[in-house]
């Protein structure tokens, strides 16, 4: 039997485990996948003003994210959904934890709902 010690849990697969569980209720509590769009839109939305509270540039970010510049824009932008490498690539880049931008995103998922039954 394996020591269960030889099983270290490295940063990045904290991070893993932080989005996989977060994804599980944010699926629950959304009715995902109907909502996926909104839930992209809002990640985006969070990433961009994390940009601008840190005034990088787009160039900027790319060259931090190793992911060009277009893409870059047009992810924040909201046009293209953010794929899990990318999304975590942009996350480290933005120096945010990508757990803190999926809480961000589904915050702001439940404030534009309560505003929408009120």
């Amino acid at each position: 039997m394996e020591n269960c010690a030889s099983h270290k849990i490295t940063p990045e697969r904290e991070v893993w485990a932080k989005l996989q569980y977060r994804l599980y209720y944010v699926r629950v509590d959304t009715n995902m996948p109907e909502d996926k769009d909104a839930y992209n839109a809002a990640i985006a939305m969070v990433l961009k003003l994390r940009r601008s509270e840190l005034s990088m540039t787009l160039a900027e970010v790319a060259a931090a994210s190793d992911i060009t510049a277009q893409s870059v824009q047009r992810f924040l932008a909201g046009e293209r959904a953010i794929h899990m490498g990318n999304f975590i690539a942009l996350a480290h880049a933005l120096q945010i934890d990508p757990a803190a931008v999926m809480e961000q995103a589904y915050e702001r998922i439940e404030k534009s709902r309560s505003k929408l039954t009120s």
